[in-house]
């Protein structure tokens, strides 16, 4: 049976909402961890047959001990040919660890709200984004696959090993909006098409893979 396991990196509150919007909208089993709260124990002996990497409070720069074991063990399993899904921070930690440079935003502010981005060969998408810092400077084996305006690298993938990484939110539940982008005016129309192009981005990763 395939299953697949959110990795929540969460440092205060739990983003089990975010979570459960993925378990109710895709037909496969899935597990939770929280590493950055409750250690990798959880994770020592997985075998889920593929990773997605949700966002944080804490940055890569933090060169937290619970980051470093996090970006050793998906290393591994991306190395199995296990294939993983960074998302926000997710996505730069694994950028960082493959050699990218991660940086604060343009002008030192928060990016939050909803974005549209354009995706090579695909048009474009929106996504709910809330970022401090960004993926910049991408080494040889790693790859642009959609940019913006405001962030150059915002979706990005490892040129041998199964990782695909986006700067967005695509997970983003109802919640999540109404507290993380509380003082952001976002139209209806717009959390609709951000809310559908990223539940759309997840599914092209897990058909990608053959995991639906």
């Amino acid at each position: 049976m395939k299953v697949i396991s959110v990795i929540d990196c969460a440092t205060e509150t739990l983003t089990n909402n975010c979570y459960n919007r993925l378990v109710d909208s895709f037909l496969i089993p899935m597990k939770f961890h929280c590493p950055s709260m409750f250690g990798m124990d959880s994770l020592t002996c997985d075998t889920s047959s593929a990773y997605i990497i949700l966002g944080s409070y804490s940055n890569v720069e933090d060169r937290l001990s619970w980051q470093k074991e996090l970006a050793e063990f998906t290393h591994r399993k991306l190395n199995e040919g296990i294939p993983v899904l960074g998302i926000c921070f997710g996505h730069q930690l694994m950028a960082d660890y493959y050699g990218a440079k991660v940086t604060k935003n343009s002008g030192e502010l928060p990016h939050n709200g909803v974005r549209k981005i354009k995706i090579e060969n695909e048009g474009e998408a929106t996504f709910f984004v809330a970022h401090n810092f960004q993926v910049t400077d991408l080494p040889l084996y790693l790859e642009r696959l959609a940019t913006s305006k405001e962030c150059q690298n915002e979706i990005i993938a490892h040129t041998e090993l199964p990782f695909i990484g986006v700067q967005g939110h695509p997970e983003a539940s109802k919640f999540f909006v109404s507290s993380t982008l509380k003082d952001t005016l976002i139209s209806k129309d717009q959390q609709e098409l951000a809310f559908k192009n990223g539940l759309n981005f997840i599914r092209n990763f897990l058909l990608k893979y053959e995991l639906l």
